[in-house]
């Protein structure tokens, strides 16, 4: 058995199906231990994984909060801006600090984040094998495959739109690329040309089941689609007022943990359901502002909820359209209503109009009425539901997790590429 590495972003949404596919890898005799910054080391142990704090110097205890606060208000291209700074970031703590700390706990093999581009230039620099995991929307570019709101189609110019997306996302990512070359080249390693050439060449792994997203042709043959990562016994347990509920359509509204201090969303979708037959649940992640004004209608206003069980439940979700939450509404055969703030959130929305699993909005187009409409159309029309619940079926079937598991074993094994069938 090995002594498996994990490193993902310092986020909520990337630590928990990373730590789902931990467990996993636990049940089958591994040795696991998280490598982070300070801040999320009551949140891995809780989970029952021994943790090895790194960046302290860099990202001291409580910065990490503080900056979570700030981006929990933005949006947009400023969300993006400032995630991909809070990125470059923590890259210089893994590298600055990460190296002795791997050394000394004499790990094996490496799982690691597909954004975790410092982890992954680490392991390079230790000799470590890896397995990339793509734990939010795969970053893997390809001709005519679009990454932001587009769904692919015959507009002759959309290939220059989908050029013109890319080539942002690479200035966005380009303090990222110099920082990891930097530190190659400080260990006699050759730089590389973009960010994809540091992930693994053994296998990489995400988490979208395949029928997710967009056609590929270009992918790697060690590139395989598992379905999502999830288990509910690495997440933490939370009460939830189940006398509350009054038996009628559930419409669960969240923007996940990290832009939940958008209030004016909050305040439409709670307008919007006021005027349907239905019961609204708001969870604001875990960072509940202390200025929540009161909510047309009444909805249980809640700080955080326990998503997999509340979505058992749910007639529709409004959601922010993050990777977890779209694939946890699938895993239950939930449709959504998306309104992408930022980041991935467009990509992922526009895999989820593609598929029928739900409908868009745009921010700025969010009103009562807008809302209200989205959402009385997925409820009253049946596709959303029936294409939300194939999903469900496949997913179930195809148990991601499992699979998942089984490609980072036969990585540890056999220290070969891992060629899907």
């Amino acid at each position: 058995m090995a002594h498996i590495g994990m490193f993902c972003l310092p986020a909520t949404g990337h630590l928990n199906p990373l730590a789902a596919l931990a467990y996993e890898l636990k049940t089958r005799g591994h040795s696991i231990t998280f490598f982070n910054l300070p801040d999320l080391a009551e949140s891995v142990e809780r989970r029952g994984f021994r943790f090895e704090p790194l960046g302290e110097v860099n990202y001291p205890g409580g910065a990490l909060k503080a900056d979570f606060g700030r981006l929990a208000a933005l949006e947009g291209p400023a969300a993006m801006q400032f995630t991909f700074a809070m990125i470059a970031r923590y890259e210089k703590a893994v590298l600055d600090e990460g190296g002795p700390v791997l050394n000394r706990n004499a790990v094996d093999f490496c799982v690691i984040d597909q954004l975790d581009y410092g982890a992954a230039a680490l392991a390079r620099i230790c000799q470590i094998p890896f397995v990339t995991v793509s734990l939010a929307l795969m970053m893997n570019e390809e001709d005519g495959v679009p990454r932001n709101a587009e769904i692919p189609s015959d507009d002759p110019e959309q290939p220059g739109r989908i050029r013109a997306y890319s080539a942002v996302l690479a200035e966005a990512l380009q303090p990222i690329l110099e920082l990891v070359n930097q530190y190659l080249r400080k260990h006699n390693l050759e730089p590389v040309s973009s960010l994809g050439e540091v992930w693994s060449p053994l296998a990489q792994i995400s988490q979208e089941p395949a029928q997710f997203e967009f056609p590929r042709t270009q992918l790697p043959p060690w590139f395989h689609f598992t379905g999502p990562f999830t288990r509910p016994e690495t997440r933490p347990t939370i009460a939830f007022p189940e006398d509350r509920l009054n038996g009628k359509p559930l419409v669960y509204a969240s923007f996940g943990t990290v832009q939940n201090r958008l209030l004016p969303l909050f305040e439409a979708v709670a307008a919007a359901t006021a005027e349907l037959d239905v019961q609204l649940v708001i969870s604001f992640g875990g960072q509940r502002p202390s200025d929540v004004p009161r909510l047309a209608g009444n909805p249980v206003v809640l700080d955080i909820v326990p998503q997999l069980k509340i979505l058992q439940r749910a007639a529709v979700m409004v959601t922010h359209a993050g990777l977890n939450s779209a694939l946890e509404c699938l895993a239950a055969g939930v449709p959504t209503v998306a309104i992408p703030i930022t980041n991935d959130q467009p990509g992922v929305s526009a895999r989820i109009v593609w598929t029928g699993t739900g409908v868009r909005l745009l921010p700025e187009e969010c009103t009562p009425d807008t809302l209200r409409t989205a959402i009385a159309e997925v409820i009253g029309n049946p596709s959303y539901r029936e294409a939300a619940q194939r999903f469900r079926h496949s997913i179930a079937e195809t148990n991601g997790l499992a699979r998942a598991a089984a490609i980072v074993e036969q990585a540890v094994h056999s220290r070969a590429p891992v060629l899907r069938r």
